[in-house]
């Protein structure tokens, strides 16, 4: 087959390829840290299967996700919900909510856009693969972390970010519940650790904006986890946005306001700790870790977008 006639072929796939309304599903591409090394994280995306266009009736799954999520609500009256989870059409984890935004894309900005089908010898059927620009919509949607592919040796986990220096450990919890049958409460901070993060990076480009309306320490959301050893899978992640002393505390401790998704559920302010959040993460994590940039990032001021979805 001579030049003109593979140049076609390949105009026609890459054509093909763009004129779907969406990705084909499941895909799975890959993240990368910051970092000099730029360690490649694998993610994967798949439909919501309780997603809901706000267009007739919503399906069973959607019915059931929303009287789910009420009364969550109802159980947690100090948490809020800021997105339903049938608002969005791809699957979202935790952990690619909190750390997704401080990482990038292999191959972003360059319009690689279609590289396949693959076939993966892990997965053993055809993928996709994407580049960020390409992604179509809610580019950001996917699953970090999985037990699956941790136990046959793929990088799925966040802990690229602090192994390879794109992040530092910089605050940790000092108490925690004490357990299931503990009254309310959660885990506990040094005030001025926290504070200290307030100063160091202030959101000068309202990185925010895009999940509160308001922030009210005006700083940048910094990823939070649980990463049991520095090799671990954490079992949950979030954001730290604020922090307050609770009634009963002395001013040098804080509890933290975090935002987070709850698996593939909907995306939640809160406290966390026994009592106060949706999910069960919050009687099995023993420290949360506040991580921030490292010097790897050149010391710029710091723009990062959280997005709901």
């Amino acid at each position: 087959m001579n030049k003109i006639h593979l140049t076609l072929l390949a105009a026609l796939f890459l054509s093909m390829a763009s004129a779907q309304d969406e990705p084909p599903d499941p895909l799975i591409g890959r993240r990368l840290t910051f970092n000099g090394t730029a360690t490649p994280v694998n993610v994967e995306r798949f439909h919501n299967p309780t997603y809901f266009s706000g267009s007739g009736e919503p399906s069973k799954t959607a019915k059931r996700q929303l009287d789910f999520e009420i009364v969550e609500q109802r159980r947690y009256p100090e948490a809020t919900l800021l997105v339903s989870a049938t608002e969005y059409k791809f699957c979202r984890n935790c952990h690619d909510f909190a750390w997704g935004p401080w990482m990038t894309w292999e191959g972003y900005p360059y319009n690689m856009a279609w590289c396949g089908p693959i076939t993966n010898i892990f997965f053993g059927f055809p993928r996709a693969l994407y580049s960020y620009s390409e992604l179509g919509p809610q580019k950001e949607a996917w699953l970090m972390g999985s037990e699956k592919l941790e136990s046959i040796h793929i990088e799925t986990s966040p802990r690229s970010n602090w192994q390879d220096g794109s992040m530092v450990d910089a605050v940790q919890s000092v108490a925690g519940p004490m357990g299931e049958s503990a009254e309310v409460t959660d885990w506990l901070f040094n005030t001025e650790d926290l504070d200290a993060l307030q100063y160091e990076y202030e959101d000068v480009f309202g990185s925010m904006s895009g999940i509160l309306q308001y922030n009210p320490r005006n700083m940048i959301g910094l990823p939070v986890c649980d990463p049991v050893s520095p090799n671990g899978l954490p079992v949950h992640a979030a954001v730290l946005v604020d922090w307050m002393t609770a009634p009963g505390m002395t001013p040098d401790k804080s509890v933290g306001i975090f935002i987070s998704k709850w698996g593939n559920g909907g995306v939640w302010l809160h406290r966390w700790g026994y009592g106060l959040c949706p999910g069960e993460y919050c009687v099995s994590t023993e420290q949360l870790h506040v991580f921030v940039p490292s010097s790897a990032w050149g010391g710029l001021e710091y723009w990062v977008f959280y997005s709901p979805w």
